[in-house]
């Protein structure tokens, strides 16, 4: 029986494990490699929506930085779900594919990264249709519409109206 325990930090491993029954006996030999990946699939900047008023626009607007990291070079399509009414989102910035290493002896992962503007309307109201506090999703998808990952983060509309 072999045991091992696999690593919590992103980046690609390997193992080895030798067992031999007879030393003498070169064909009584078992040798087990593994190799494998962490990779955090999707990850969001700042931790949480907090919508600051935009004085030249009268609007209320947030942003957020959306990173998919994959070690398959497939690019993602990303969209913003559970969002009121009121609060439009748009990608501002998006990078697609980019190659890169966690180390220089390690294996390639590719990077996806989206920064997103996010505005609430001039005349919105805080109420049931735009809740003080409440849940925006992101879901990044393949081109056949199948999610690669999905997360939640938290917003705050408080200010809206002050």
């Amino acid at each position: 029986m072999l045991r091992t325990r696999l690593a919590y930090r992103e980046g690609f491993y390997s193992n080895s494990a030798a067992f031999e029954e007879a030393a003498d006996d070169p064909s009584r030999r078992i040798v087990v490699d593994s190799q494998y990946g962490v990779v955090k699939r999707l990850r969001i900047s700042p931790g949480a929506l907090v919508f600051e008023r935009d004085e030249r626009r009268g609007t209320y607007t947030s942003s957020a930085t959306v990173r998919f990291r994959s070690t398959d070079n497939r690019s993602g399509l990303l969209s913003v779900i559970s969002l009121p009414e009121s609060i439009h989102w748009r990608v501002q910035e998006k990078s697609e594919g980019v190659k890169k290493r966690l180390s220089p002896t390690s294996q390639y992962y590719f990077e996806d990264e989206w920064s997103v503007l996010f505005q609430i309307d001039s005349h919105a109201q805080l109420g049931p249709s735009l809740p003080r506090y409440g849940e925006v999703s992101f879901v990044v998808r393949d081109d056949a519409q199948i999610p690669f990952a999905e997360k939640s983060m938290i917003y705050n509309a408080d200010c809206v109206g002050r």
